[in-house]
């Protein structure tokens, strides 16, 4: 089968074989809502969840699944720790948007461990066993067609979703200080994402547009998708501490909040 390789990945070191590994694939427009994708196949429903979408945004979860690759040993290097919840707190802001708008995010999350696949990283560090490949081109390719179906939508926006235990009170944004994302208009008032984030309760950091990112400034994912390359979109790394993902009534909670400010970035970008 021959492989189909993006240059921006290429650039990257990202091979994916996009005619096997694309899980989700563009479908004819509709009126008022965004293009939904194919479902992710079979071979990989045990170590993915793809969701369709129709609504302009993405998300990414790249470290949340506890899955064993099967027949593979884990990773010798790297980081290998789950972060804690960040599916059920995907999970809940789909439940969130669909209540409040009757339409969801597209997403794209890992079932299987980082113990074997680290979706946030190139693939020459991501993954050590060769049955780990495929599945990581799946990952890349289902966000890549995700984001070709809504790229030209006003307020399209790529948000991988992480946790973090630097900062248990704290939610860091992720966009290389301004590199994968135009930070301006998440600080606008009154419907800046952050701007309804912190207004919702929740603790963004930094706390303003062109402050330095300096704990968590954006991993290989908002890298790739960014505004910053040619088929790009905004993409911003949101890195959630524990007491907004400790428990499933504050997980609903904070979830809430992250659907109402979405759904304001969507509206003030005047997505319709």
């Amino acid at each position: 089968m021959k492989d189909r390789i993006t240059p921006l990945l290429l650039a990257l070191g990202l091979s994916v074989t996009l005619a096997a590994c694309t899980s989700v694939a563009p479908t004819a427009a509709v009126s008022g809502a965004a293009p939904v994708p194919v479902p992710v196949p079979a071979a990989f429903a045990d170590y993915l969840t793809i969701e369709p979408g129709t609504l302009p945004l993405v998300f990414s979860v790249p470290h949340g699944g506890n899955v064993a690759l099967a027949d593979a040993p884990e990773r010798a290097t790297g980081t290998k720790v789950q972060d804690d919840r960040v599916n059920e707190l995907a999970a809940a802001i789909q439940r969130q948007l669909l209540a409040k708008s009757g339409r969801q995010a597209y997403l794209v999350g890992a079932k299987i461990s980082r113990k074997y696949i680290d979706f946030n990283r190139k693939a020459e560090d991501a993954y050590e066993a060769p049955a780990a490949a495929p599945i990581y081109d799946a990952y890349y390719g289902a966000l890549r067609s995700a984001i070709d179906t809504m790229r030209a939508q006003p307020g399209a926006l790529l948000v991988d979703i992480h946790g973090q235990s630097l900062d248990r009170g704290a939610i860091f944004r992720g966009t290389g200080s301004g590199l994968t994302a135009r930070n301006a208009p998440f600080y606008a008032q009154p419907d800046g994402l952050i701007t309804k984030l912190d207004a919702g309760g929740l603790n963004v950091l930094p706390k303003a547009a062109d402050d330095k990112e300096i704990h968590f400034s954006g991993g290989t994912i908002v890298r790739v998708f960014g505004y910053q390359t040619p088929q790009g979109i905004d993409s911003v790394q949101l890195e959630f501490g524990a007491n907004w993902r400790a428990g499933a009534d504050r997980i609903e909670q904070t979830a809430a909040v992250v659907a109402d400010a979405l759904l304001a970035h969507l509206r003030a970008a005047g997505y319709r």
